[in-house]
């Protein structure tokens, strides 16, 4: 047991906390507090009770009196009682025992402590038993989150006029702990929390002198009067908390135009929400704010920023912004927040951030083994790391290193992590992958907020799946701008009000940059902390000329700006949404006292100066809106726009991350020439320039795993690239189809590897022409056109085989060339390519190719009948992938590993199931974490365990991509909802029949089997027979008699059963009863049971009969086969009693029934008790 206050260990029977003094927490009612010993229900009011229900009241505890300073809140329900009076007794029991728990869990967040329950009012104390600087101001934001939860709470009972109202007094009182059957603080600041409480206006915090000035740095105030409280003498002077504007302390606050959250408050609430429930899940989430540009998005999250700070407990807070500039740069917002986490400055070298790197590893990951894989991996990210890493293994350890920070088990406890990604409308495609890879694979509670306007989800509308929550902001109201107007400028005349909220439209950013228009032009200024109108200034927007349109409103602005004020915003907008001192003394160097400049620009709101410490962008500047870099982007001239972009690249190429910014710098030099005279000298040598960094970018996004990213930057290279020399477009086409591979384009894939083979060919470069036909050879088997992969790699490989410098050529063209052969089901063309690619991998000492190739090999001898030779082969690439860290490669090796013990040794099958899921999801490949949810579920359906199947399916991510996968996790699903009693879903015909078109056997075999058992469903077996009959082929060739054939066969021979073609079956049989090697366990097992049956069919000799179901129901049941054991068990005792051996038959049927019922199988059990009705 750990002390709730401090969180040090006890002792066995402790009482008190030897480290704080605090009492130990036991088991309380959560309505009235009374101590509860056991029982479910409290035996004073009847409120249930649970064990999370605990507060400190020792029953035996010598009371520790002393003096403290504390903050004490006191809060009162409103409208209570006339809604209580209209609703059934259990019903108001419930609505209190929410609001109870409702409060408890507020100021426990907040660090508070319950100190009792009066009816249907709170009282809380803060300071005990340990006093914080903090206390009064953590006192006030949870009595403004009470009143909005109970506002709240109103809302959606339909009751308005239900309202808290709180009272909160910091002062001197004494605390009593370890007191039973009295309050734990007394003294006078508990009875003036009382009354203040009394004389609060409902809905509203109302707090004492001394409150409101400890914490008025991150909370305003309003003027409340002077009240007379009974028993002083003296009147109290009180203040009415408003809202929260800074962090903890004061920090970040804004002390310019700011305006109030209006009509966001449900939005607000709904964020708070789901932040506590990941924390509480330990589950990753995302969160889409989605609205148009000037909506809400940033202050909504300025607003859930201020709320965690405010918390007791700890937040990891990360911050990263999408770059709008460079057609997005890979990774640049992750790389953001981790150089943040890592406390990265703007000037520190290579050195310095890699020294900064090692001290966070330390500090957050205790495992030195864990730190030594995941530092190269974070290096590359941040920009201190080389390449050569995988897409999937670079992911594995960014989503590790968020993993130890959620855990912090070398440091302060376990805390979530917050990402901000700010204009995640400009993520980068590998951004938002590793975003599916986070939210598919952490364990951790990493809440994910991401401020992006509708292209986002216009480009990605499924991102992130079931895990992501999107939150629509859309324009307000005008009665809700009406009084965000009001909340900017006091005492606005009526017209000019009812004018700006119409010109709004809706948008809280029009109407903030209209009243900075007003301040510049001093119609409205700023007086005792508000902004009202000046005096003798009438303030109307027509008569001072205030523009119509949001554009042309800050164009005005930046227009009423002096000359050199406004050629700084110019140059700073040429940079980008953010930029450094030093970028922009780049540009204007001529400037004298630049930093004057910047601090008056500041002070007039244009940009503002990032403090956020976990920030990579702390200590630069950024425009205080996105649309006002864009206006004054736009009026620049063509030739000064080229001046100032050649500027800015050639600042940024001296910068040490000049590489890392390859892309931004090359879009400078194309703006440039975009911006550059038909006749301008330089604009050859420019797009040399540019070709030459999208290149390099791309290059460092294939690194990081973009490779969407790659394509692009490739392809804008292709675009600006037409007259270039012939080699440096077939490098290009080469490159951008690799890395349209890996992204999934495999129709760009193939037009990209097209015009680089034709382009090698006629600059006579075979080597390279045969590393490109194989790019395009293997996306055509992704396609599923293995024949027409094999048409293009085979001459090829033919043609290469004489030269000696053509390795690797030839281990990418024997690669492909295995993987087609396979897709046909022909691995005995499959074995020499696989051999050869292990013998040029081994030699070349690529250990990444060569496991790849032993997998391949494995797979070859496990379906031609070799399995040990396949399991020693699968064992040496595990191993390899392990060493290398390569989680996606253990991964597939653990599954072909489980696709041989599935038939040989179900223990092992179910144990590397189990670690083969846990790599592919440390891997992240889709398509892996898809193949090996398939084996563990495949492992559980053969042990019987439908419950954890269910599980696995229930917990699992959306459908795979890939339609043949899909399908079988579909037939998969299938068979355990059938068994469970569950609803199951067929594919659609087009899923079907696109998957029918592919001549891979194994996505022949599923969707044979597929419509075999449909055809089972609408009752037409004779239907189902044929389909059984056309699909054994398909079968054989896809898996022989391994792999997956001994869950596909049986079914195709109990289609033909159910037709009543003993002959069919008898053919079916076939290839298993004419085996020449011996058949592993559980499908020889399979074999007697249907041996059986189909001599049952012919009506053979009844003892023959029985001896096979009997000997294929031991089988069954000593390899560990529970559902298929006792399926072949009924079928045994329902032929017994065709042959009037009814009692033992009916001993059958109830250990059968008791089976079932052990493993959950209701469909099953629904199946018997029809079978047992129409055999009677």
């Amino acid at each position: 047991m750990t002390c709730h206050s401090c969180g040090v260990e006890l002792p066995h029977n402790a009482k008190f906390c030897p480290e704080c003094g605090t009492a130990v927490a036991v088991r309380a009612c959560p309505a009235c507090g009374i101590p509860a010993e056991r029982g479910r229900f409290c035996m004073a009011c009847g409120t249930p009770i649970d064990a999370t229900h605990a507060r400190a009241t020792p029953a035996t505890a010598q009371p520790v009196t002393e003096r403290k300073v504390t903050s004490v809140l006191f809060g009162d329900l409103v409208g209570f009682t006339t809604l209580s009076e209209s609703r059934d007794a259990e019903d108001v029991r419930e609505l209190l025992s929410a609001y109870f728990e409702r409060c408890r869990t507020v100021i426990g967040r907040y660090g508070g402590t319950v100190e009792k329950f009066i009816g249907d009012a709170v009282m809380a104390v803060w300071g005990v038993p340990i006093a914080h600087e903090d206390d009064a101001e953590r006192a006030v934001r949870a009595g403004l989150e009470i009143v909005t939860a109970i506002a709240d709470m109103g809302a959606d009972l339909q009751a308005p006029d239900l309202a808290m109202r709180v009272g909160i007094v910091t002062g001197e009182v004494a605390v009593t702990l370890g007191a039973t059957g009295q309050g734990m603080v007394a003294g006078d600041a508990v009875n003036t929390a009382a009354r203040v409480q009394s004389a609060a206006t409902p809905g509203r915090v109302w707090v004492d002198d001394t409150t409101r000035s400890l914490s008025s740095a991150a909370i305003s105030f309003a003027d409340a009067g002077a009240q007379i409280f009974k028993g002083k003498t003296e009147p109290v002077q009180l203040w009415e908390a408003g809202t929260v504007v800074a962090d903890v302390g004061g920090r970040h606050r804004m002390d310019g135009l700011e305006a109030p959250l209006i009509a966001r408050e449900r939005e607000l609430r709904l964020v708070k929400e789901l932040f506590h429930a990941a924390d509480e899940s330990g589950r990753p989430r995302l969160v889409v704010i989605d609205g148009e540009p000037g909506v809400g998005k940033s202050r909504l999250a300025w607003e859930f920023e201020k709320y965690t700070d405010g918390l007791t407990a700890s937040t990891w807070w990360h911050r990263g912004r999408c770059l709008a500039y460079g057609d997005g740069v890979a990774f640049w917002a992750l790389a953001e927040t981790v150089q943040g986490r890592l406390g990265v400055a703007e000037g520190d070298d290579r050195a310095v951030i890699a020294q900064k790197l090692d001290q966070a590893l330390e500090r957050f990951v205790p495992d030195r083994t864990e730190r030594d894989w995941l530092r190269p991996r974070l290096a590359v990210l941040v920009g201190v790391g080389g390449s050569g890493f995988a897409r999937e293994d670079l992911f594995a350890a960014w989503t590790a290193f968020f993993e130890y920070l959620a855990a912090d088990t070398a440091g302060d406890g376990a805390a979530p992590v917050v990402l901000v990604i700010d204009d995640a409308q400009h993520a980068d495609e590998g951004l938002l992958d590793f975003l599916e890879h986070l939210l598919n694979n952490a364990t951790g509670a990493v809440f994910v907020l991401a401020l992006a306007r509708p292209e986002l989800l216009a480009r990605r509308p499924d991102l992130g799946g079931r895990r992501t929550i999107v939150i629509r902001l859309d324009p307000l109201d005008d009665a809700a701008m009406g009084r965000l107007v009001e909340g900017l400028v006091e005492g606005l005349p009526p017209a000019t009000r009812t004018a700006l909220v119409g010109r709004a439209e809706g948008i809280p950013l029009f109407a903030v940059e209209t009243i900075r228009t007003l301040v510049d032009r001093e119609a409205v200024i700023r007086r005792n902390g508000r902004y009202v109108p000046a005096d003798g200034v009438e303030v109307d927007l027509d008569a001072i000329g205030a523009p119509a349109s949001l554009q042309a409103l800050i164009a005005a602005r930046l227009d009423a700006l002096d000359p050199t004020e406004r050629r700084v915003v110019t140059d700073a907008s040429v940079l980008g949404a953010a930029f450094t001192g030093g970028g922009l003394a780049s540009l204007a160097a001529d400037v004298d006292d630049l930093d004057s400049v910047l601090e008056s620009l500041r002070r007039k709101e244009i940009i503002v100066l990032t403090t956020d410490r976990f920030s990579a962008e702390a200590g630069q500047y950024r425009f205080v809106q996105s649309m006002v870099r864009q206006v004054a982007y736009g009026t620049q001239s063509r030739r000064d726009r080229k001046r100032r972009h050649l500027l800015a690249a050639d600042y940024l190429s001296g910068e040490q991350e000049a590489a890392d910014l390859a892309v931004v710098i090359a879009q400078h030099l194309l703006d440039a020439i975009d911006a550059s005279g038909e006749k301008d000298s330089d604009r050859d040598e420019l797009a040399r320039r540019a070709l030459a960094l999208l290149e390099a970018g791309a290059a460092r996004a294939r690194a990081l795993g973009s490779h969407i990213e790659a394509q692009r930057h490739l392809e804008k290279a292709l675009d600006r690239a037409a007259s270039m020399d012939p080699a440096v477009l077939a490098r290009i086409h080469h490159a951008a189809a690799g890395a349209a591979l890996d992204a999934g384009d495999y129709a760009g894939t193939i037009d990209h590897a097209k015009m680089a083979t034709k382009l090698f060919d006629q600059l006579e470069q075979p080597v390279e022409a045969g590393r490109a036909a194989a790019t395009h050879a293997m996306a055509l088997s992704w396609l599923g056109d293995n024949g027409g992969a094999i048409g293009i790699a085979q001459p090829r490989w033919e043609v290469l085989q004489a030269r000696g410098d053509a390795d690797t050529a030839l281990l990418a063209l024997a690669n492909c060339l295995a993987f087609a052969h396979a897709g046909l089901g022909r691995y005995h063309d499959m074995a020499p390519y696989a051999d050869r690619a292990m013998l040029i991998a081994e030699a070349a000492n690529d250990l990444h190719s060569l496991s790849r190739a032993m997998r391949q090999m494995a797979r070859c001898y496990s379906v031609r009948g070799a399995q040990l030779s396949a399991l020693a082969l699968t064992q040496a690439a595990a191993q390899i992938a392990r060493d290398q860290g390569l989680w996606d490669a253990l991964a597939m090796a653990l599954g072909i590993q489980v696709s041989i013990q599935l038939t040989r040794d179900l223990a092992g099958a179910l144990a590397n199931s189990e670690q083969g899921m846990a790599a592919a999801r440390r891997g992240g490949v889709r398509a892996t974490i898809d193949t090996s949810l398939t084996n563990q579920l495949l492992a559980h359906w053969v042990a019987g365990r439908l419950a954890e199947a269910r599980n696995l399916l229930s917990s699992s991510a959306d459908e795979p991509r890939d339609p043949t996968l899909r399908l079988a996790l579909r037939g998969i699903s299938r068979w355990i909802n059938v068994a469970a009693g569950s609803q199951q879903d067929d594919p659609a015909s087009a899923e079907l029949e696109d998957v029918e078109s592919f001549d891979d056997a194994y996505s022949l075999a599923w969707a044979g089997h597929t419509r075999m058992l449909q055809a089972l469903d609408s009752g037409n077996t004779a239907a189902a027979a044929r389909i059984a009959e056309r699909t054994l082929p398909h079968v054989l060739a896809a898996f022989d008699l391994a792999d997956e054939f001994v869950f596909h066969w049986p079914a195709l021979v109990l289609a033909a059963l159910a037709d009543g073609d003993a002959d069919l079956a008898e053919r079916l049989m076939g290839p298993v009863s004419m085996a020449r090697a011996a058949l592993p366990p559980y499908l020889d097992a399979q074999r007697l049971r249907l041996r059986g049956l189909v001599r049952a069919a012919r009506g053979d000799d009844p003892a023959e009969i029985e001896a096979d179901l009997s000997a294929g129901v031991r089988g069954l049941a000593s390899f560990g086969a529970a559902g298929d054991a006792a399926r072949a068990e009924e079928d045994l005792a329902f032929w017994l009693a065709s042959q009037r051996r009814t009692e033992e038959a009916e001993l059958l049927l109830a250990h059968v029934r008791a089976s079932y019922e052990e493993m959950d199988a209701r469909g099953w059990l629904a199946q018997l008790d029809n079978r047992s009705r129409l055999e009677h």
